[in-house]
């Protein structure tokens, strides 16, 4: 009776455990709401060992982009193991572990334990390799980055570096060498002040490639000199200071970056030491330029609170002073300007702003004006760029870090003013605010040999310059009225050929205004094809450093400072200006006036004055030479190309040949 008992026992067992598999299988098929943590591997369910009849899944491994073979791996369902090592790679990519999907979260490590009662597939997810870039200013107040870096991969096979100022790339370097690419360094020693970014690029055989970046790199420094100039004369008398090295006006030694509105003035690529290009600032239009400078400024005071700067810049420029320092509230102790006069620009802003009726008070306006802009720095200046008034005066009376340094200014010359109280003040109490006089002869004269030659190469004034002369001598054509060149410069020209003749070549030198204008253009060419040929000089150039480099040069023109550095016998005329001015009348043997032939009054004036005919519808140059001359008067005809001269006979002017 036990024994049977048993017997039934084992039956029953027997079938709760054949019950029990029949529920397994119905469960991996997914019908009996039993899961797994990997759900929707998209793979065959686990199927059950014949032999043993247990359960068993599979996991699938996908490269995944990568390459390599790697089996599948089988296991008992519900068994805890550990996943197979990754067998496979990618280039310039690590394995960051196992995931259910191609774009999944990481959901295994590489050989980690896993206990699936379901077979899945595992993607292998891939992050770049990476490497490690440091950088940082080398020294104090040098211009130089070192870069350095290490674990680069091994598949790289060069490395690019660049130093990025902004959006502008500064500086590249490439390495190629596989002993200096793993880990190293480099010195970046041709960058300027200011905020870096360092990029390196690492780039495969195949040109895959990683970068890494090190950023915010500082630059930065205690002192740094910054010029922003247009005009000439400026210009000229910045580059002569700064060419002679016992110069005590300025710290000649000192590297200026500097930014020309009319950069065919220097040859930059044979600069001194002392003089670079700006940086931000250099091919830039001059609005671009400024703001770029601007900008650069901020970011320098920002890095360094305790900077000091000095800046150059023209004297009908002040709102860059506004622009540069007040707008970016740079205190007043953390720098210095120059004001450089604008040549006889100058003389004309003072007497355009001043000469009213009560010169004084309006002085006092603009002070007040002025004083509470540099107090609360606002960024509107209440004057446009080259507007009048002109603040000039205004800046070198009340700032004390801004100095004014200007060519010939004089009350009985070209600061003439209805009140001559004011004009001694603005001319001569100016003096005592630190403006200064210079004069371009005399700067010139104090540089040595080495400096002249020096300046010259600045310059690009070559030897050769005037050689298309021949034997002939030479007349430099003085170009300095934009206004007057568009109008009647080629009237003036043609008189001076005939009154000068052959025996010269004539070379002329256009205001940088007009340099580039086509009209200008096709003066030359009309000159040209009526045999009159005319040779063109650098108009960024000033004509002084012709005079003095080549000392058998005559000129004519209009009126210029230029004329300041002439002789008696090197200065021969000048153009729209009548010889009862006694503009340089020591100087001068020739003066031109240009007559329309609309110009009905003054024809009718010339006409009563020395008793001639001046045709109604004709264009003249009336010419009026030196005494103890053949002549006294010349006509040159425009329409006719003929030239009258006539001399006073005591009762009359009469035609001399």
């Amino acid at each position: 009776m036990k024994k049977s008992i048993g017997i039934i026992i084992v039956v029953v067992l027997c079938i709760l455990m054949l019950s029990a598999c029949s529920n397994i299988v119905e469960d991996n098929s997914g019908e009996s709401g039993v899961t797994s943590g990997l759900e929707n591997s998209g793979v065959d369910s686990g199927t059950i060992d014949p032999n043993a009849n247990i359960a068993t899944v599979t996991v699938v491994f996908n490269a995944n982009g990568g390459v390599g073979t790697m089996g599948s791996q089988t296991s008992k369902m519900g068994e805890t193991k550990r996943l197979s090592k990754n067998l496979f790679s990618k280039e310039l990519k690590d394995f960051a572990g196992w995931a259910t999907a191609i774009d999944g979260e990481v959901l295994y490590t590489d050989e980690a334990e896993y206990r699936f009662v379901e077979s899945t597939t595992l993607y292998a997810i891939w992050v770049d390799k990476s490497f490690t870039v440091t950088a940082a200013q080398l020294g104090n107040n040098n211009e130089e980055i070192q870069v350095d870096w290490e674990g680069v991969p091994e598949e790289i096979e060069s490395l690019v570096i660049s130093a990025k100022h902004g959006e502008d790339v500064v500086a590249t370097h490439t390495i190629d060498s596989v002993d200096n690419i793993s880990s190293g360094n480099y010195v970046f020693d041709d960058i300027f002040y200011g905020c870096y970014n360092i990029e390196i690029k690492a780039r495969s055989q195949s040109g895959l490639e990683i970068i890494e970046y090190a950023e915010n790199v500082e630059v930065s420094t205690s002192v740094i000199d910054i010029a922003f100039f247009n005009g000439t004369f400026p210009v000229s008398i910045y580059t002569l200071m700064k060419a002679d090295a016992d110069s005590t006006k300025l710290d000649s030694g000192a590297k200026s970056y500097v930014y020309l509105s009319r950069p065919k003035a220097y040859d930059w690529n044979n600069l001194p030491s002392n003089i670079t290009k700006n940086p931000v600032a250099f091919g830039k239009d001059w609005d671009t330029a400024a703001s770029n400078t601007a900008r650069w400024i901020k970011e320098l005071y920002s890095m360094n609170n305790n900077i000091r700067f000095t800046f150059h810049f023209t004297d009908n420029s002040i709102y860059l002073l506004g622009m540069m320092f007040l707008g970016n509230r740079i205190p007043v102790e953390n720098y210095s300007a120059i004001m450089y006069s604008d040549g006889s620009g100058t003389a004309g802003y003072l007497v355009d702003t001043f000469n009213v009726e009560d010169p004084q008070t309006k002085y006092d306006e603009m002070a007040t004006a002025w004083n509470s802009y540099v107090e609360t720095g606002v960024r509107n200046l209440p004057y446009t760029s080259y507007a009048i008034p002109n603040y000039s005066l205004v800046v070198c009376n009340e700032m004390e870090n801004v100095k004014w340094y200007t060519g010939r200014l004089r009350t009985t010359e070209n600061v003439i003013l209805s009140d001559s109280e004011f004009a001694d003040f603005a001319v001569n109490g100016s003096k005592n605010h630190g403006r200064e006089e210079f004069y371009l002869n005399s700067l010139l004269n104090a540089l040595s040999t080495d400096e002249k030659s020096a300046f010259k190469t600045t310059y690009h004034i070559d030897e050769n310059t005037f050689a298309a002369a021949g034997d002939k001598k030479i007349m430099m054509i003085l170009g300095t009225s934009a206004g007057g060149e568009s109008g009647n410069l080629e009237t003036y020209i043609r008189a001076t050929a005939k009154i000068y003749g052959d025996d010269y070549a004539y070379y002329y030198k256009p205001h940088p205004g007009w340099a580039n204008n086509s009209q200008r253009a096709a003066m030359i060419d009309n000159l040209a094809n009526d045999g009159l040929v005319v040779n063109e000089l650098e108009a960024a150039v000033a004509a002084e450093f012709f005079l003095f480099f080549f000392e058998d040069i005559e000129m004519v023109g209009y009126q210029s400072t230029t004329f300041e550095s002439g002789t008696d016998e090197n200065a021969n005329g000048v153009y729209g200006v009548r010889e009862s001015s006694n503009y340089y009348a020591d100087l001068l043997e020739t003066y031109f006036t240009y007559v329309a032939s609309d110009n009905t009054q003054l024809k009718s004036d010339i006409g009563a004055a020395y008793g001639i005919t001046l045709e109604v519808d004709n264009t003249y140059c009336l010419v009026e030479i030196k005494e103890n001359s053949s002549a006294d008067i010349a006509l040159y005809c425009l329409e006719t190309d003929a030239i009258t001269y006539y001399k006073d006979s005591g009762t009359g002017y009469v035609e001399v040949t």
